[in-house]
């Protein structure tokens, strides 16, 4: 069911305290409280929004884990340089020196120092501070003076004479330390950090929309600690989580037969604890496929046995997965991958890993198999050979996979063999058998690791009957124990044997927690591993059966229409594009597909179905056999673009927060999961439905176009290459496209955030051009209106990107989301178009205005 991982709970105990005491979050139950760092920066920006035109940064000179503040005036200049430090009493920055006539600021790491270069007539003049405690210290000066009475240029150290070689030497040593950059509030604050909007005041929507449309909100204290975030992607998952939690729960309001995916999901939950029925059952169940495979003595017995899915059930030593090709994705492939070793394959492999390192991540795996075979009637002595013979095999095999470069693997599971091929060239291993066994009959197969499935055949020899049997038998014990009685299954979890009488209750609830997220996982909240989600097309099915309703579907169909046409338009009119570009653009669009909230047709989860009729590991066998056919089965089929394959892709799975274009099937998406309050609801207004949920639609839509999406055609085939990387667009269009891009880029690369932080435009252009293109659709389809309430609709749209996150999130946040900042999506995007502008008689000097020929727009 779920990937299993070899491991101690008391070990795992210690590693969850050492991180909750590296968090040490500094809040109380009742409030926010801010971290020094948080409180030198809302210094900073309550200094910059106080005096004007001033400039700051933060560093942390002493690196005592507390940035020192630094203020100058001038914009851009440093001029007059006001050092602050934390006041740990008073929570806040104090002002501990002021240096008139700076001309530079660096920071030298290694002696933790700042150096200060100021004017001075003929050289320049050096002053080193450092902080001691909560006190700046003046450590050093060098100084050029010339001698009013000789003309002649003087140098001092601390006021002593030295030469000119020595001061030359100390000055040329200055320009390779660190040089700080200082930076201010303009144009805008980054007020979605907790703080920021009070620190900064009220702003005029003319100056900053993002924070005046939002200042209430930003006042109030959303988050509690460092590590949440107050956002509407997040408040929506909360509801779909708890949605499909009362689902599952409440057996009074959702009855199981009104969605047959809640039955089967709530079908697994009930059998899998029946701690009675488990016990009373014990280890015998897996008697029979033990037994099997301890009397195939022969190569071939062995062999029929892989073929048979129900013969080695939890292993045939290869991993499969159905997925799309990632190229041209006209059928659907195979990847074969290394099966689980009771140790990762690498560890095997790496030189360096003691074999006490091996055996103890081995302890659950040889401990699980000892208390099952000697229980089944096995001795010690035939229990400590079977683990030994496949300890050998499991090393021997580790020994040809490769450590990949993720370009490597990129290029291995985009590089296919036919299955006719693949299966001629496999002569020992019973690869063909195993197949056919979960339904695989033709098609394409990308290898990950190619010199495994070598290996493994050329290993199937009548020398290695004896180990083939022992590692058939060890992962077979290992994997099943999750579904035999509690003592079994809590050795899988890495309790002691001694342990298990004693907390039986307490391990009895946690197998039930567990037992009843893998019932509840819809495959889009949780990737633990290639089995995440087993239930997750019951799950979603059930989610269908009962929250999404067709009437807010069809008018959310009905607004994805209109976003169509509005961008149709908009490709067909596209000035900068020729023709050509024009006319594939517009097939491109009108081939794509569109899902909303659900599928015309929900998937049959059928094959889902527990038989509680017989044993639950029996069940469960049967289980991951019908499961395994359903995708098999799938493979070499032609991808049909007009369906919603939940099933091989649970990632997209209806109850996914999130509205998504997928360039590689050419398929747009509008999740259920996204719609609820903060996006959609059918008693919004007009402006308000476009201004949230049409302007996701809309950014979404355009994803088909931007550097990424262009590089697949109308088909969700993969046509760029490195040799001819333009996509669909022709010579003159990729140069005309690569021009506006770069502006994007430039003018994001230009925007100050956060001291310390260069955003880069280069990481964040393909969703800023979707941000600006889903505002140009929705304000296309507000043009074709009566009496359209455009400020309401620019209300709309801020307030649903509102946000508040703490300062260590915003700095994760900057570093790693292609998105960029949440402010910079509200007025960056606004600021582009004329009919904001006008809205609000914005004008130039106005801090939300941008020069025509200064405009990003690219669609």
């Amino acid at each position: 069911m779920k990937e299993k991982t070899l491991r101690k709970l008391k070990i795992n105990t210690v590693l969850v305290l050492a991180a909750t005491l590296t968090m040490s979050f500094p809040i109380s139950a009742a409030a926010y409280g801010y971290s020094a760092n948080e409180s030198m920066y809302l210094a900073g920006v309550k200094q910059m929004a106080k005096s004007g035109k001033k400039s700051y940064t933060l560093v942390d000179v002493d690196k005592n884990g507390t940035d020192e503040l630094l203020t100058a005036s001038a914009d851009g200049k440093y001029d007059k340089l006001s050092i602050w430090l934390y006041d740990k009493k008073a929570k806040t920055a104090k002002r501990k020196a002021t240096l008139k006539q700076v001309t530079a600021v660096f920071h030298d790491k290694k002696a933790k120092k700042l150096i200060v270069e100021k004017k001075n007539t003929p050289k320049d003049t050096y002053v080193e501070y450092s902080v001691k405690g909560s006190k700046l210290v003046k450590k050093m000066v060098y100084k050029a003076v010339k001698s009013k009475k000789t003309g002649k240029t003087l140098f001092y150290k601390n006021k002593k004479k030295i030469t000119a070689k020595q001061y030359r030497k100390y000055a040329s040593s200055v320009g390779k330390k660190q040089k700080l950059t200082l930076i201010n509030n303009t144009p805008w604050v980054d007020s979605d950090i907790i703080g920021a909007a009070g620190a900064a005041g009220k702003q005029s929507v003319k100056d900053d929309f993002h924070l005046a449309s939002n200042y209430d909100y930003f006042l109030g204290e959303h988050i509690k600690t460092n590590y949440e975030t107050d956002y509407f992607i997040n408040r929506l998952q909360e509801d779909v989580d708890s949605r499909i939690e009362e689902m599952f729960t409440d057996r009074v309001k959702y009855p199981s037969e009104k969605s047959k995916g809640l039955t089967i999901c709530r079908d697994y939950y009930d059998f899998a604890t029946n701690w009675d029925k488990r016990d009373s059952d014990g280890v015998e169940p897996l008697r029979k496929y033990v037994e099997r495979i301890k009397d195939a003595t022969t190569l071939k017995d062995l062999k029929q046995i892989l073929a048979d899915p129900s013969g080695s059930p939890f292993t045939n030593l290869l991993k499969a997965k159905v997925d799309l090709s990632g190229t041209d994705n006209r059928d659907l492939i195979l990847s074969l991958d290394i099966d689980e070793f009771s140790v990762n394959a690498y560890t095997l492999k790496d030189t360096e890993a003691g074999q006490e390192q091996i055996d103890m991540q081995r302890e659950s795996f040889a401990a699980v198999n000892a208390h099952v075979l000697s229980k089944l009637g096995y001795g010690k002595e035939e229990i400590d050979r079977i683990l030994s013979e496949c300890y050998k095999m499991e090393q021997e095999l580790s020994a040809s996979v490769n450590d990949y470069t993720n370009e490597e693997i990129e290029e291995l599971l985009t590089t296919f063999t036919s299955y006719e091929e693949l299966c001629g060239r496999v002569t020992q291993f019973p690869l063909k058998e195993i197949l056919t066994g979960i339904g695989v009959t033709g098609g394409r197969i990308a290898l990950a690791q190619p010199d495994y499935l070598t290996a493994l055949d050329a290993y199937f020899t009548s020398d290695h009957v004896s180990r083939i049997q022992s590692y058939l038998i060890a992962h077979n014990v290992f994997q099943a124990a999750d579904y035999l009685d509690v003592e079994t299954a809590a050795l899988s979890y890495g309790y002691e044997a001694s342990e298990v009488s004693r907390n039986r209750e307490e391990i009895i609830e946690m197998m039930e927690s567990s037992a009843k997220e893998e019932a509840t996982d819809d495959g889009v909240r949780t990737f633990v591993g290639v089995d995440s989600g087993p239930f997750s097309v019951a799950v979603q099915d059930a989610y269908m059966d009962f929250f999404v309703e067709e009437s807010t579907r069809q008018e959310q169909t009905a607004l994805v229409k209109k976003c169509k046409v509005a961008l149709r338009a908009m490709l067909a009119g596209e000035t900068w594009m020729s023709e050509a570009g024009r006319t594939a653009a517009v097939e491109k669009l009108d081939n794509m597909t569109f899902f909303v909230m659900k599928p015309d047709e929900q998937i049959d989860p059928s094959y889902l179905a527990i038989d509680n009729t017989r044993s639950f590991l029996e069940a469960m066998v049967k289980f991951r056999e019908s499961k395994a056919r359903h995708n098999g089965e799938y493979v070499g089929q032609k991808v049909d673009r007009t369906k919603w394959c939940y099933d091989l892709m649970p990632g997209n799975g209806p109850t996914k927060v999130n509205a998504e274009y997928l360039p590689d099937l050419n398929q747009f998406y509008i999740y259920a999961g996204i719609v609820g309050e903060d996006t959609f609801t059918a008693d919004m207004t007009k402006e308000e439905q476009l201004g949230r949920l049409g302007n996701i639609i809309g950014h979404e839509m355009t994803h088909g176009f931007d550097p990424r999406g262009s590089k697949y055609d109308k088909y969700g085939s993969l046509v760029a290459t490195n040799e001819h990387p333009n996509g669909w667009f022709t010579d003159e269009d990729y140069q005309a496209y690569q021009e506006r891009i770069k502006k994007v880029e430039s003018f994001y690369d230009s925007l100050p955030t956060i001291p310390g932080v260069q955003l880069k435009g280069s990481n964040l252009y393909g969703e800023a051009v979707a941000d600006m293109g889903g505002m140009a659709i929705g304000l296309n389809i507000a043009k074709q209106q009566t009496d359209f309430d455009y400020k309401a609709y620019f209300a709309a749209y801020a307030d649903m990107w509102k946000r508040q996150n703490s300062l260590t999130t915003e700095l994760s946040n900057l570093k790693a989301d292609p998105h960029p900042p949440v402010y910079l999506r509200v007025n960056v995007t606004l600021q582009q178009f004329d009919e904001f502008l006008d809205t609000y008689g914005i004008r130039q000097g106005d801090g939300m205005y941008l020069r025509p020929k200064d405009r990003l727009v690219v669609w």
